[in-house]
């Protein structure tokens, strides 16, 4: 009894749960901390129906090469962090408060019930989930010095992982290389349990061939398995290979199709009941660009030609293309493009820039097989109902500039291409800053703010599409400062992605709206370059979650 009430009441305290995907939002673990796991991949446990995602470590101290985090979530949306599946030594830093917890929780007890507290002892070790228990484990993996996985000296990126039934084991493949990318070649580490940790096997250069940006694709219709991988930046290489796996899944055994010469990378592939979409990002370095794909009906070919998968200029909302998930619903199919947001590391060198804004951007796709089209679809919050594939845009309510305020040089401009004709720009510091009145449940609620932000002059508009010809400089987001009801003492970040003239992205943030009307007011923050805000089209609340 006593057992069961600690391990309820360490669940509960401290925990972070979620009903909606909020693509590029900051998301946290059951844990209460920071979702860290980037350009990854989901691995279903079907036993248990539960998913996992293998994605990036990132820290200031290790932004590439920090190892690979594991969570798990029934839905997608709530995920529990368990610590790192590949990676240097450490504790899972999400137990922190949870073993605080447990002590005081200990020492209380044992004062005042020593009896029963040493009576029970077998029993509450007894009673702890295989789960929680592997969660005190320290994940004991690479150290420094390893040939393959240093922190330091290696590159440790984009993960994925799937079941072998030949051998019984989960199977993690990676893109493994130096610091200098030099090597370009597949890791390999296998365990028992699908949330490690992993023990390293080998990094081979698949078939010879160089292996950059990594994905895996397994046809849910006849279970092969396949590496997909671009070759390089070398004149030599710059195509995209989709290979067979032989049938234990540990070795690549035969190339099915090579894209050539189109120099992209990040690929990954969706499969509908009559067709393949293989998903992939030009090669621009931390810049997002439009993502492309290409539709066949065998993956051996004939493919389309690429096609853009999300409105030209919104570099398909500032990701690059990391997993696509496809959920088999009792009621539909849905897709799932799962994107990553990553942050220039030049212009940050501090761990929140690592940690909280490499994030993730998870959208719907909507694809038509008859027209062999595939569309991403921007919704600031949506619901996913996993058990019966279904989902849903969450409604909120919007609030234009054109009935904002505006403080020093920040002013209202004319904007045909805004929804309410206005936008407001100008804003800078805390001198020159935009002022909203909205309504709010006395809760925390999601708020998007919908922003135009042209610093970034990478789309070729400039002459010879290089801003050192004007003496500019590449600058990928502006940052906003955000103060609810005049609460100084807490400033929210809001971290707003480039876009392009006329075009308006949203970036969202979750606020304490107190009942009734409440005061947002916007300013900039120091980027790097300078403290310029971005431009404000409008605000959209969202109701609470009401978890």
């Amino acid at each position: 009894m006593i057992s069961s009430l600690i391990l309820s009441f360490l669940a509960l305290v401290g925990a972070s749960y979620a009903r909606w995907i909020v693509p590029a939002a900051r998301w946290y673990d059951t844990g209460g901390n920071r979702f860290n796991a980037h350009a990854g991949g989901i691995c279903l446990d079907q036993d248990n129906e539960t998913f996992y995602w293998f994605g990036e470590y990132k820290s200031s101290e290790h932004p590439e090469g920090g190892g690979i985090s594991v969570y798990s979530s029934k839905d997608l949306a709530t995920w529990k962090a368990h610590g790192l599946a590949l990676g240097k030594a450490m504790m899972t830093l999400h137990l922190v408060p949870y073993i605080i917890i447990f002590l005081i929780v200990f020492l209380l007890l044992l004062l005042l019930l020593v009896v029963i507290i040493i009576s029970s002892l077998p029993d509450i070790l007894e009673s702890a989930s295989h789960e929680w228990a592997a969660d005190l484990i320290l994940a004991v993996a690479p150290v420094e010095g390893h040939p393959w996985l240093s922190p330091t000296e290696n590159r440790i990126q984009r993960p994925k992982v799937v079941y072998s039934e030949e051998t019984g084991k989960y199977h993690m493949h990676w893109h493994a290389d130096d610091n200098k990318y030099t090597k370009l070649l597949q890791g390999l580490a296998t365990s028992d349990h699908i949330a490690g940790p992993y023990e390293f096997q080998h990094a081979i250069a698949p078939l010879g061939n160089w292996s950059q940006d990594f994905g895996l694709f397994t046809d849910y219709k006849d279970g092969h398995s396949y590496a997909l991988y671009s070759n390089g930046d070398r004149v030599e290489g710059r195509d995209v290979y989709i290979t067979r796996y032989n049938s234990n899944i540990t070795l690549p055994k035969e190339v099915v199709y090579r894209f050539p010469k189109f120099d992209l990378e990040a690929p990954t592939i969706i499969q509908t009941e009559h067709s393949y979409y293989a998903i992939m990002s030009h090669k621009t370095g931390y810049r997002p660009n439009n993502v492309v794909a290409f539709r066949a009906d065998s993956l051996a070919g004939p493919w389309s030609m690429p096609f853009l998968v999300a409105p030209p200029y919104t570099r398909t909302f500032s990701t690059q293309s990391s997993f696509a998930l496809r959920i088999n619903g009792k009621k539909k199919t849905s897709y799932l493009y799962m994107g990553d947001t990553v942050t220039w590391p030049i212009e940050s060198s501090d761990e929140e820039c690592y940690h909280s804004e490499s994030r993730n951007t998870w959208l719907p796709m909507e694809i038509d097989d008859r027209k062999g089209t595939l569309n991403i679809v921007w919704h600031d919050v949506f619901d996913l109902n996993i058990k019966t594939g279904e989902w849903k845009p969450v409604e909120g309510r919007t609030y234009w500039a054109r009935h904002a305020r505006t403080t020093g040089n920040a002013y209202l401009q004319e904007a045909n291409f805004a929804g309410s004709g206005v936008m407001a720009t100008g804003i800078f510091s805390n001198t020159s800053m935009v002022v909203f009145e909205v309504d709010g449940a006395g809760k925390d609620q999601w708020v998007s703010f919908y922003h135009q932000n042209i610093d970034d002059m990478g789309f070729g508009d400039q002459p010879y599409g290089n801003p050192d010809r004007i003496n500019g400089t590449w600058t990928l987001r502006r940052i906003s400062s955000v103060i609810v009801n005049d609460d100084e003492s807490a400033v929210h970040t809001l971290y707003q992605k480039d876009t392009h003239k006329s075009i308006i992205l949203s970036s969202p943030l979750l606020l304490p709206l107190k009942k009734g009307k409440n005061k947002i007011t916007i300013g900039g923050l120091f980027n790097g370059k300078d403290y310029h805000g971005a431009d404000i089209e409008k605000l959209v609340v969202y109701p609470p979650e009401n978890i």
